[in-house]
């Protein structure tokens, strides 16, 4: 008998946890809900899922001539830091080099 008082009672207290977070979530304001429930979930898997599957490289170059042309509106560069200063060139207005700009590349990128 002792036994089974103990077990009701943490099952009580887990019923009781469960009901007081459902409450919680339910009557709470619908941006939290949806923030908490959507979005933060979401930036949480899009930043594991891009750290998993890309490698993130800091560029420092050192020569003012051997900056990337980001005004060029060639959009068929071979080279893979030209399409990605396209692709930057698009997000940023500033349109100069920063050393120390951080790329995502994926994993078969290979120095030519």
């Amino acid at each position: 008998m002792y036994r089974r008082y103990i077990w009701s009672s943490i099952f009580r207290d887990v019923n009781y946890r469960f009901k007081k977070l459902y409450h919680s979530f339910y009557y709470a304001q619908s941006h939290i809900k949806y923030v908490m429930l959507i979005l933060f979930p979401g930036v949480i898997w899009s930043t594991r899922y891009r750290a998993d599957t890309k490698l993130g490289y800091f560029f420092y170059i050192n020569d003012e001539k051997l900056y990337p042309r980001i005004n060029d509106d060639n959009n068929n560069n071979d080279n893979y830091i030209d399409k990605y200063m396209n692709y930057t060139k698009k997000l940023v207005n500033n349109q100069k080099w920063v050393n120390g700009t951080k790329f995502y590349l994926n994993d078969d990128i290979t120095v030519q």
